[in-house]
């Protein structure tokens, strides 16, 4: 049997859609024509702080005025402190109406009869197990086979938590198919630890090296892959 594991965020739901209602509650509204690279630079910051934050180089709520700031910055838009935070505040209050779609619990439900599943995760526990009770994870995902970084010491692309789910599948690593958005955290990560890295890039990233085994760039893709591939 083979084992696939997903990633959560902007994999398993859209992050862009919270984001976005969180700027526009807050007075920001952004044009049409630069969503998708603001979005695409605010992930980036989002890892790039989360890094510092766990190297103990700013606080929490640094971590999360910064990420906010320095993305909007790039665009030429600036907020302050109190700003960057109260967007940050907004965002976790939409992420209460975060929901898989339809498509995506189709293939779920297909792939729980023949395969194992399991989830990876990046972030803070508390923050991380809202957003996974809030999508109702459990009835395709079994518990113990969601890992949430801060829960074990270490995070993706660090091949130690790729080994750990394994381990809790039961599975080897080369059994296992990962399933992410992030070119660094999940294909670079489950590569280095010998999984086959199936690349979601419905955000249209590249990368000159693209090492991952297969590379999706639709939901439309990544449903007829997978279920061919179980």
């Amino acid at each position: 049997m083979k084992t696939f594991i997903f990633d959560l965020d902007d994999t398993l739901y859209d992050v862009s859609t919270p984001y976005f209602k969180s700027l526009e509650s807050e007075g920001i509204i952004i044009d049409e024509k630069i969503k998708k690279d603001l979005f695409i630079v605010s992930r980036h910051y989002s890892d790039v702080y989360y890094d510092k934050e766990k190297a103990g180089e700013i606080n929490t709520k640094e971590m999360y005025v910064l990420r906010v700031k320095q993305a909007l910055s790039d665009f030429s838009i600036y907020v302050d402190d109190d700003k960057a935070y109260a967007i940050h505040l907004n965002y976790l209050y939409q992420q209460k109406s975060i929901a898989l779609s339809d498509e995506m619990k189709a293939l779920l439900s297909f792939l729980k009869e023949k395969s194992t599943l399991a989830v990876v995760t990046n972030g803070p526990s508390q923050h991380q197990w809202g957003k996974i009770k809030q999508l109702n994870l459990q009835q395709f995902f079994d518990v113990d086979k969601i890992v949430v970084s801060d829960d074990v010491c270490c995070r993706k692309p660090d091949e130690k938590i790729f080994n750990i789910i394994a381990q809790r599948c039961n599975s080897s690593v080369e059994d296992c198919y990962f399933v992410g958005d992030s070119y660094n955290c999940d294909i670079v990560g489950s590569k280095n630890a010998h999984m086959k890295a199936i690349w979601y890039n419905h955000r249209q990233r590249s990368f000159e090296d693209n090492i991952a085994d297969f590379t999706v760039d639709s939901f439309a893709q990544l449903d007829k892959l997978l279920r061919e591939l179980v």
